[in-house]
């Protein structure tokens, strides 16, 4: 259905956008160029494994032989992972004869992914190369593309369309924040996560992806077109000293033209575009998914390019289930002005989306949190910053459990549905669960008797509860990368435990951690896991917490010692400055 298009400029102009810190080697040796960056480009909870031959990926992954899908230098298969028995996608892509772009892709794509952690990206879990193939192990997605989806349909009705465009704005929101516009959103770059009747949707392919550059006083920024909301701590300042109002910023336009033509805005004829094109994208998509035929319905290029700057319009007897609010909507998204068109996050806001997604999370069973969460939120508090960090690796790698209730929970919490929790989302959320301390109720208990206490204890059916300073904590506990939201792999750190994880499972863990491969958890591993955020003298702290024989390094029996110990139930709120329990 697709027509992909690209021109020689594209080609170039990868080169140029390709991640800061990439080495793009010469195309008279590209594989030494490979092998020496790709490690740097893959970082944190993503390991890049080392291998001699196809023979050590096999020792790991059981592969199927049939094919999710092949392209011209790769393809996607299932693989049960052999210590775990979870199923996984694994792409793998030939290095042979990779040309400069190709491999300036490769790079580009490898680099995105790593650093996206949202509900409705499918997740990069591990990269393995040897020295002619590199594999992306990934979550496995069943539930086949949208495409497949639409054509087997004709239409969805409305009140899905509504939650698939969400879902979709959700994504892309989420991407303009961390400044990554993806390009080429299409029906086939969406699938669903299982077969099930109502089953998330996912966003795949970075491959085109790029970073949206702002020059700003003489001085280039990577960032969206608002400042990125999820900037670590330590970089806003730097940003806002380099940055002094939105005013001062001018946004760069992208010049290659990419994507795949049904789908591409009409400022991409011109040659200049931002963000806002993959919102434009998501309204074709959405047009498509209420009509079952595109807006836009040429035979060539050149049909689209005329037909695009044309007003959209909807069949007065097909279209008559299509509401005002909902045309509405899809009429903004396809504004042909950028300028005027709505940004992801402005889109979502619109009456048609929360009118309909209003209702349908009120008639969710995981509207109310549970008091089982906010138990296990101070557990995890109350770990040790190794544990916390392992937990959160562990937590990454579990794509192929079973967690719809779990992120149920997360969702519940997720108040504007941008895929990540602010502390004021986590505070409404448990108000509302009445697992929030009424700090003026405590002030009126503290007038009465055992007894009179004792009494409303039960009245609540002795509920757990937690006070706004230890919430503030335990927030802070499970925000490890000081962005000021939990995204949702950090929450299902807090959810999981190890006892759900076999001896295998923890010893890989260990071995992501061990960055270096000597058999031990270093303070430089650690500052290589946590990124260049992280103070060193933080990273040399959650080594000696947890070096039981003060050798300056965590063993494999002290790393096993540490996740099999009981969980404590009581966090210490007086914690100092880098999030270490003081005890």
């Amino acid at each position: 259905m697709g027509i992909c298009c690209s021109t020689d400029d594209e080609n170039t102009q990868s080169l140029q956008n390709a991640p800061p810190g990439l080495d793009i080697p010469s195309t008279s040796n590209p594989h030494r160029g490979i092998q020496r960056k790709l490690s740097k480009t893959v970082t944190g909870m993503v390991k890049t494994i080392e291998c001699k031959s196809i023979q050590e990926v096999k020792a790991k992954y059981k592969f199927s032989a049939r094919a999710l899908g092949k392209g011209a230098t790769s393809v996607v298969r299932i693989a049960i992972q052999k210590s775990t028995g979870n199923k996984v996608a694994i792409k793998q892509m030939s290095l042979s004869n990779l040309d400069r772009r190709a491999l300036s892709k490769l790079l580009n794509e490898i680099e995105v992914m790593k650093t996206l952690d949202h509900p409705n990206i499918v997740k990069l879990l591990r990269v393995m190369k040897t020295p002619r193939y590199v594999f992306l192990i990934m979550e496995l997605c069943t539930g086949g593309e949208l495409y497949d989806g639409l054509a087997s349909r004709g239409a969805y009705n409305m009140k899905r369309v509504a939650s698939l465009t969400e879902q979709m704005l959700s994504a892309i929101r989420y991407c303009h924040s961390k400044g990554i516009v993806h390009r080429d959103l299409k029906l086939e770059n969406f699938v669903f996560e299982n077969e099930k009747d109502g089953a998330r949707l996912k966003l795949i392919d970075f491959g085109l992806s790029s970073a949206l550059k702002r020059r700003a006083m003489g001085a280039h920024v990577v960032s969206s077109t608002a400042q990125p909301t999820d900037t670590p701590k330590s970089n806003r300042a730097l940003m806002e000293a380099r940055v002094v109002t939105p005013r001062n910023m001018a946004v760069m336009k992208m010049k290659t033209f990419v994507g795949t033509v049904y789908y591409v805005a009409p400022e991409l004829f011109k040659g200049q575009y931002d963000e806002k094109c993959d919102v434009w994208s998501i309204g074709v998509i959405c047009f498509m998914l209420a009509t079952g035929r595109p807006p836009f319905d040429g035979e060539s290029f050149k049909d689209i390019e005329r037909l695009v700057k044309r007003q959209i319009k909807f069949d007065k007897r097909e279209d008559k289930h299509i509401s005002g609010d909902a045309r509405t909507f899809i009429k903004s998204l396809l504004e042909r002005d950028p300028n005027k068109r709505p940004s992801a996050e402005e889109a979502l806001k619109m009456p048609w989306i929360t009118a309909v997604m209003h209702k349908e999370r009120r008639k969710s069973k995981h509207a109310v949190v549970p008091g089982t969460v906010l138990k296990k939120l101070k557990s995890f508090a109350s770990q040790t910053a190794l544990k916390r960090t392992a937990l959160l690796l562990m937590a990454h790698h579990i794509a192929g459990k079973d967690l719809h209730a779990l992120r149920s929970h997360f969702e519940s919490l997720d108040k504007d549905g941008s895929g990540r929790i602010t502390l004021d989302e986590l505070t409404n959320g448990l108000k509302m669960s009445n697992l929030l301390k009424d700090e003026e109720e405590d002030d009126r208990s503290s007038k009465l008797s055992d007894v009179e206490i004792a009494d409303k204890n039960m009245e609540k059916n002795q509920v757990t509860q937690i006070d706004k300073k230890e919430l503030k904590r335990v927030f802070e506990m499970l925000d490890q990368d000081n962005t000021g939201r939990i995204q949702l792999t950090q929450f299902m750190a807090a959810m999981i435990s190890t006892n759900e994880f076999n001896d295998d499972e923890v010893h890989e863990a260990f071995e992501d951690l061990d960055k270096d491969n000597t058999g031990y958890i270093t303070m430089g591993d650690m500052k290589s896991f946590l990124g260049r955020d992280f103070s060193t003298e933080h990273a040399k702290r959650i080594v000696r917490e947890s070096d039981k024989d003060g050798d300056g390094r965590i063993s494999l029996t002290e790393f096993v010692e540490i996740m099999k110990a009981e969980t404590k139930d009581t966090l210490d709120v007086d914690a100092d400055d880098d999030g270490d329990v003081v005890g």
